[in-house]
């Protein structure tokens, strides 16, 4: 196995805890690997949480854009209908139905 020197600035009160509890360089380099680790799964479960949160609020605009039209097309209609009777209506519907 080839080793390699790294350099690593630490802060004081890092290198005090070090010394106090005489942590030893292979001890550290294991530590850096489990939160290389951990930090990868944590960013992975955010970054999917995000998206699948973007996505239902995306649904959710469409949903709401899709209601808007809707809703401005049955106003229209009811604009263009609101002169003729419902008596017309009815004789109208029972013509297209004797028709069929």
């Amino acid at each position: 196995m080839s080793t390699a020197a790294i350099s690593v600035k630490a802060s004081e009160k890092l290198r005090e805890l070090i010394d106090k509890y005489k942590i030893e360089l292979e001890d550290i380099r294991k530590i850096l690997e489990v939160l290389e680790i951990l930090i990868f799964e944590i960013t992975k479960e955010v970054i999917d949480a995000i998206i699948k949160e973007t996505l239902e609020l995306e649904e959710e605009a469409r949903r709401r854009a899709l209601l808007e039209d809707i809703q401005r097309k049955a106003m229209k209609l009811s604009e263009k209908l609101k002169h003729i009777s419902d008596k017309e209506i009815a004789a109208l519907i029972r013509e297209d139905r004797d028709s069929r």
